[in-house]
Parts: C-alpha cells; sequence; structure tokens
C-alpha cells in the first residue's frame, strides 16, 4: 500500500491555487482535475485514471490503471508530488517525492523516489520479490535547469511556459522516470537511471487544439492538448503507446 502519509498529504490539498506570476509570464494556468484515458500498449488495453491536485506551492498528480473489466484492482499505481520554489531569480517546479506500485505476475514491486536538496540527488527506496530491486540508495542529479516527473509532464510544461505554439526550438528538460527502476521493464531502449534527457518542442496544429512533441533517446512522444489547453491525447509509436482522453470529467 502506498503510504499514510502521502495519501493524506494528497487528499488535503485544497481546490484552488493560484501562480501569481504565471500571467505576468504568460504561462498556461495550472487547475484541479479527474479525467479518465484510454490506454492502449502491446499488452492490451486499460483504463488510466488521472488525477490533478493543487495546493499553494505544491502540485500533486496521481495515476491509477485498471482493467476495463475490473475496476477495484488497480494494476498499477504513481503519486508524485512537486513544490513550487524558486532558484536565482526564476521560479521552478521540483519534484520532491514519487511513489509507484505495480503488480508482476500477481507480485508487488514498489519504489520510491524523494529528491534530497542538501546533498543534491535523489534517494531512492525499492521493495520487490527480486533482490536487484531491492533496498536503498542515492543517485545524484544531473546538470539541468527543468526538471520534470514523467507522470506530471503535461502540468510541468504548462507551468514553465512551453505550451506557447510560437516555440520552434526544442526546450531541453530532463525527464525523471517516477516508475524507477520498473521502467526499463515498461519501456525499451531507455535510460537505465531513473533521469533521460530531453527536448520538448511545438509540433503544430490538430482540430482546435496543438500537438507538440517530446523527443529523447532518438524516440518521440506526441502529446496533444485541447483548445483550453487541457491534456488530450499522446502517442508514443516507438513503445506502441496511446494515451486517449475519454470524452466526459469525472466529478
Amino acid at each position: 500500500m502506498l503510504s499514510q502519509n502521502l495519501k493524506t498529504l494528497f487528499n488535503s490539498f485544497l481546490l484552488i491555487l493560484i501562480f501569481s506570476s504565471c500571467a505576468s509570464r504568460n504561462k498556461e494556468a495550472l487547475s484541479n482535475n479527474k479525467e479518465e484515458f484510454v490506454l492502449k500498449d502491446r499488452s492490451g488495453e486499460f483504463i488510466l485514471q488521472r488525477e490533478v491536485k493543487l495546493n499553494r506551492g505544491e502540485v500533486a498528480t496521481r495515476i491509477t490503471v485498471v482493467s476495463p473489466t475490473n475496476s477495484a484492482f488497480a494494476s498499477e499505481k504513481t503519486i508524485s508530488i512537486s513544490k513550487l520554489g524558486v532558484s536565482g531569480k526564476s521560479r521552478i517546479l521540483r519534484p520532491d517525492i514519487s511513489q509507484h506500485e505495480i503488480w508482476y505476475e500477481k507480485e508487488r514491486y514498489f519504489s520510491q523516489l524523494k529528491t534530497n536538496i542538501k546533498t543534491k540527488s535523489l534517494d531512492i527506496l525499492m521493495k520487490s520479490p527480486e533482490e536487484k530491486w531491492k533496498g536503498e540508495k542515492s543517485i545524484t542529479y544531473p546538470a539541468g535547469k527543468i526538471f520534470c516527473f514523467f507522470s506530471q509532464l503535461p502540468e510541468c510544461v504548462k507551468f514553465y511556459g512551453l505550451l506557447n505554439p510560437d516555440r520552434k526550438v526544442g526546450q531541453s528538460i530532463i525527464i525523471i522516470w517516477d516508475n524507477y527502476p520498473y521502467h526499463n521493464e515498461a519501456y525499451l531502449k531507455l535510460s537505465n537511471l531513473p533521469f533521460q534527457s530531453a527536448a520538448f518542442s511545438f509540433d503544430g496544429e490538430y482540430n482546435d487544439g496543438l500537438r507538440y512533441k517530446l523527443e529523447l533517446s532518438n524516440q518521440i512522444i506526441f502529446y496533444e492538448f485541447d483548445v483550453n489547453r487541457q491534456f488530450d491525447k499522446m502517442y508514443w509509436i516507438a513503445q506502441g503507446i496511446t494515451l486517449i482522453r475519454k470524452n466526459r470529467t469525472l466529478k
């Protein structure tokens, strides 16, 4: 089970967040929402429930993956929290903590990633039935200006104002795989570290929305946002993954 403290923190978030500096920087406003997506990958079709909750200074996302025929059991859960901070004169969204749980062949695999500001490292706790994925370790943060949990990418690029369609040159970012170390089981030909260098840029218009691309490890992930700049679709062709928002919004 995910730690009770992290659940309590997530469920106690307020309903409204105002980043006072966003408007002056032409950044997209973040908002609370709860959506369902249809997730398709090489193993089948699933329902992905994606929830975003905001509190002054914090952004939390919760991802739950369930079978279309058995929503009572979650085969995968991820909770990630980032904090609003300052680096020099710039406001940043700093990945703080994530917890990931996934079931493989009826056995539970768990990991927790926690940013250690003092040591500038990522403290990692792993629990699994396999020795290679047990114990604790720390990995030093690489050099970079923008760090985003993978599950929080739509919120992260909004915060940093990267949904501007005039932005043609890719913005360098560093992805933190919040499903580390099990991301190498889920995805092929990626870094075996929790950090992945990437570039995010505008790709074109679709219907009334905008399409962007995330380039990493010689692969491209396409993200689409609707006219209201709400995350709508994701296509990761190299991995055989599609994520499409369902029509209705959960209340």
